[in-house]
């Protein structure tokens, strides 16, 4: 593959179709596209291209590949690049040449590539990518039906209880509640619910066991909802952006899925019932008036994100069962004041109040209100929005052991003034020190990091970065992502 490079408007040639390439085909292509990119990648973190100017040419570069593994993974990375430069309809343009040149690529993987990057963009910002998305997510789901011999689409009715009318689909002799469109009207009831619903246990004499996707999604005048006994699974963005102040969820329930009540800011307390298995990614994301939550013992996942943003939570208490916490459950609790784990957990510890994983390798979750910490030794990663909000810390010294610092790790911390960055830290991701108003010096001790030229986005007082004058990758450089570097860091 030969080196193209593009500075202007995106090259969109058309492709012949291709067959979906294997793990080995994968695997050998990838050596090849890192190659081929790398040195655009280079002037990217170095601030010499931007993120557009990067994911154009792997369009370009893609238009030329010898390979269909080489073509599919270069429009993954141009979607990737125009993602996290928010250039969104780009982004949609790369999914799009990908869906129509790469035969029989499984909607699954679409599903995936969108959810990795997109899960932090609400679908008003993006309708293009997400039309990419509904598009998959309605083609897997025809697959399922027609591949495990499930009722038919068709299975689909409405029955009129409690002066609603209510969409659901009939699986296995179970009903799943769904959202509906019909002109402006899209949700699993009409008309559009207002103060308090109760969900009725059976439609037509069929047992409700699931509130289906975005079913109640934003609906803002819904205040108050019952959940009736026999529902099990409460599935992505069932309730976000709802008004709800107040809710009965069932002991019947197992899983509370992706972003099921995100961003419900009435919500003020959440009692999840012994028997959930899961709490999902982003389940609760945004509840930013959500004071107190229980967490059952039967608790075993809590997903990326899951209370992010909860800002009036004082305390959470992690059961011993609990085995995965995903990055970013607990950031921007800015009054978090405590987290406390049970005794017998096996896969976290405490560290001065700070979550980590058991062997301290990644420090997952800091209460916002603390307003020091020290990083142990043998911490190599600080995760995604762990110190988010924490508006208490004033310094900051990342540790040597220190390789990669997360996405939005430090954002929003509106007290923090200085950073030092060991030379150890490798990587340092998107918006890691965002919105940081106060912060005004930065010293870096080690060589130039991968990092995305959003680190340090809308940190008005930091008007240079000081470096190593020794160090050979900031040789020749005058600044880094737009900010004066100065040659005197030791």
């Amino acid at each position: 593959m030969n080196k193209i490079l593009v500075t202007g408007c995106m090259v969109l040639a058309a492709f012949a179709a291709v067959a979906m390439p294997n793990k080995k085909e994968l695997a050998r292509a990838k050596r090849l596209v890192e190659a081929d990119t790398s040195a655009d990648l280079t002037a990217l973190r170095a601030g010499k291209l931007t993120a557009k100017e990067v994911a154009n040419n792997h369009m370009a570069l893609a238009a030329k590949a010898e390979s269909d593994a080489e073509r599919y993974l270069l429009l993954q990375g141009a979607f990737k690049l125009y993602s996290r430069d928010a250039d969104y309809d780009a982004a949609a343009e790369a999914l799009t040449v990908m869906n129509r040149d790469i035969k029989d690529l499984p909607p699954k993987v679409t599903i995936e590539i969108i959810n990795k990057e997109m899960r932090r963009v609400a679908s008003e910002k993006a309708p293009k990518v997400y039309a990419i998305y509904q598009a998959a997510q309605r083609t897997l789901q025809r697959q399922n039906v027609e591949g495990n011999g499930r009722d038919a689409p068709g299975s689909e009715a409405k029955k009129t209880y409690g002066g609603y009318t209510w969409s659901y689909r009939v699986r296995n002799g179970e009903a799943t509640l769904v959202a509906e469109k019909d002109g402006k009207y899209s949700c699993a009831v009409s008309p559009t619910p207002t103060g308090k619903v109760s969900i009725p246990p059976t439609l037509n004499y069929v047992k409700v066991t699931r509130i289906g996707r975005e079913a109640f999604r934003n609906c803002k005048e819904l205040i108050s909802v019952t959940i009736p006994e026999g529902v099990t699974h409460i599935d992505y963005n069932a309730f976000s952006y709802c008004g709800l102040k107040s809710m009965t969820l069932p002991s019947s329930l197992k899983v509370v899925g992706w972003a099921a009540f995100g961003k419900c800011a009435g919500l003020t307390s959440v009692e999840i019932p012994e028997g959930v298995t899961s709490i999902d990614n982003d389940a609760f994301n945004g509840c930013s008036g959500l004071k107190s939550v229980v967490i059952p013992n039967s608790v075993t996942r809590i997903g990326e994100r899951a209370f992010l943003g909860c800002r009036e939570l004082t305390s959470v208490t992690i059961p011993a069962k609990v085995a995965s916490i995903g990055e970013g459950a607990f950031g921007w609790c800015s009054k978090l004041k405590q987290i406390n784990l049970a005794a017998d957990n096996q896969a976290f510890t405490l560290v001065d109040g700070v979550l980590y994983k058991k062997d301290l390798s990644v420090l997952l979750a800091c209460p916002g209100t603390m307003s020091s910490v020290t990083i142990p030794s043998g911490v190599s990663k600080i995760g995604a929005y762990a110190f988010r909000g924490c508006n208490g810390l004033k310094s900051v010294t990342i540790p040597e052991g220190v390789t990669n610092i997360a996405w939005g790790a430090f954002r929003e911390c509106g007290g923090l003034r200085s950073v030092t960055i060991s030379e150890s830290v490798k990587v340092i991701g998107p918006d890691a020190f965002g919105d940081c108003v106060e912060l005004a010096s930065v010293t870096m001790c080690g060589e130039c990091p991968t990092a995305n030229n959003s680190i340090f986005k809308r940190c008005g007082k930091l008007t240079s970065i000081h470096v190593p004058a020794n160090a050979k990758s900031w040789a020749g450089m005058k600044d880094w992502l737009g900010i004066p570097l100065v040659f005197d860091a030791k």
